[in-house]
């Protein structure tokens, strides 16, 4: 539990970044999808900031400041890539599907993302220390407006924890750090705020 109104408030914000990050993630997830099976060719925020001070639910508060909303629709959305000279990742977004536990790579663009991809997933406990790194999650070719899937990855069962921070990479090949015959780069990094229950099961509820 917060430990003072600051911890609170950072608390607060953690909490709006992994809300706002999911949504548009969410959105990414299907924007290429038939209609029938939940496809959107856009996506709109509602109201972004609060009339009244407020912990959540906006992109700025009552004094035009910015919070973890931001912060997390940036990262949704595609924010804070990393590319070579030759664009590579411009179009890209590497994510986590909440829902199905699944590795998702989008290329938003209009032409072929041409290089093999490779992502990982390191998981951390609350205090920072790294308890399991999975990697070798290959993508090959991505076509243009198409989203590519891995298979469903482990969660760490090995303890029983409250709190998982999962960072999922994407590299893709370059002139460096050779992996399996091929070179990697890192282009992109996504984090997630992972709760479980007593059971021992990841759940969406980010109360305290």
């Amino acid at each position: 539990s917060p430990h003072n109104v600051q911890d609170y408030v950072a608390r607060a914000q953690l909490i709006c970044w992994q809300q706002y990050q999911a949504l548009f993630e969410g959105f990414s997830s299907k924007m290429f999808e038939d209609k029938q099976e939940g496809g959107k060719s856009a996506v709109v925020m509602w109201k972004t900031q609060s009339p009244w001070p407020s912990l959540r639910g906006f992109l700025y508060d009552w004094w035009l400041g910015t919070t973890g909303s931001l912060e997390g629709v940036r990262i949704g959305t595609g924010g804070y890539r990393r590319m070579d000279n030759s664009g590579i990742g411009s179009n890209l977004k590497i994510q986590l599907n909440l829902a199905t536990m699944r590795v998702e790579l989008v290329n938003r663009g209009r032409e072929s993302h041409p290089y093999h991809s490779f992502a990982s997933v390191n998981w951390y406990k609350f205090d920072g220390e790294q308890v399991l790194s999975q990697n070798g999650f290959k993508f090959g070719p991505v076509k243009p407006m198409s989203v590519a899937r891995s298979e469903v990855i482990k969660i760490p069962t090995t303890e029983s924890y409250q709190v998982l921070f999962a960072q999922v990479s994407l590299s893709s090949p370059k002139d460096n750090d050779m992996i399996d015959g091929e070179t990697k780069n890192n282009i992109f990094r996504s984090w997630y705020w992972m709760s479980f229950n007593d059971t021992g099961d990841f759940n969406y509820d980010y109360k305290e």
